[in-house]
């Protein structure tokens, strides 16, 4: 195991035709099934080594993760899914944001008709507390026609942070009907109720968020007893095969169509 995951990490591999390891390590399995799927396409595929950086990303291991991401840019910088992948990862560092956002534009450049790096963009700006530009960025989205859930939540947010609120309400309105079981825009929305003064309506969207709330906190208590994550790396094994297929067929219709280029498993 320690030779094939070092193999794996200096973009190396195993043969093409050789068995999988036992499914006892999920992420080995995964890393060997993406691994066996790169070498039969030809290691020069930025698909395919993309392919091999997001079993990384989906097991934890990020940083392993954004070495290949940036391998994949050198391959192909017209490749705007990774961009989006890159974006992802370092939204979640505080210091990397800046970096983020950059990654979501060239992104856009990239793609400009696919769906959600605006609504990310928007997100990090509010978070860096500039909402003005996260307003811009999330009616970018919908105005593109390509918002979702989402979108919507995160201008909420936004608007609520500005003191906003019956623009808030709207926005966790539309979030909820396309979300219906989000329990941070029932949540967001109970806020808003209250600071508009809107008892009636703060009653009841407080009791919505406590059906969720309820709902929620047992499944993830009953998760924490069994402390148990197969089921989890289960579904990143199923995500890995699903990507080797995308890869195979793309590489057989041999499409240049940036359309076809990355439509891989997302969270």
């Amino acid at each position: 195991l320690a030779l094939f995951l070092a193999a794996a990490a200096c973009g190396c591999g195993p043969s093409p035709d050789a068995p999988l390891p036992p499914e006892s390590d999920l992420y080995a399995y995964s890393l060997a099934v993406a691994e066996k799927a790169r070498l039969k396409v030809g290691a020069g595929s930025a698909r395919a080594l993309f392919a091999v950086g997001r079993v990384h990303e989906r097991f934890g291991l990020e940083d392993n993760a954004l070495e290949l991401y940036r391998r994949v840019v050198e391959m192909d910088a017209n490749f705007g899914e990774v961009y989006r992948r890159i974006g992802f990862i370092l939204s979640q560092r505080k210091d990397k944001m800046g970096q983020a956002i950059e990654a979501y534009q060239q992104s856009l450049r990239c793609e400009p008709g696919a769906g959600g790096a605006s609504t990310r963009i928007g997100l990090v700006l509010t978070h860096q507390g500039r909402l003005d530009e996260a307003l811009q960025a999330l009616a970018d989205e919908v105005r593109a026609g390509t918002a979702d859930g989402d979108t919507y939540y995160n201008l909420g947010q936004a608007y609520s942070l500005q003191g906003k609120h019956p623009d808030a309400v709207d926005s966790y309105k539309e979030a909820i009907r396309r979300m219906p079981e989000s329990r941070s825009a029932h949540y967001s929305l109970v806020q808003s109720y209250r600071s508009l003064g809107k008892t009636a309506e703060a009653e009841e969207a407080q009791r919505r968020f406590l059906e969720i709330k309820a709902k929620e906190d047992e499944e993830t208590t009953r998760a924490a007893e069994t402390r148990d994550n197969r089921h989890q790396q289960v579904r990143f094994a199923a995500e890995a095969w699903m990507d080797a297929a995308a890869l195979f067929v793309a590489e057989v219709n041999g499409s240049k169509d940036p359309a076809h280029r990355g439509r891989f498993t997302q969270e």
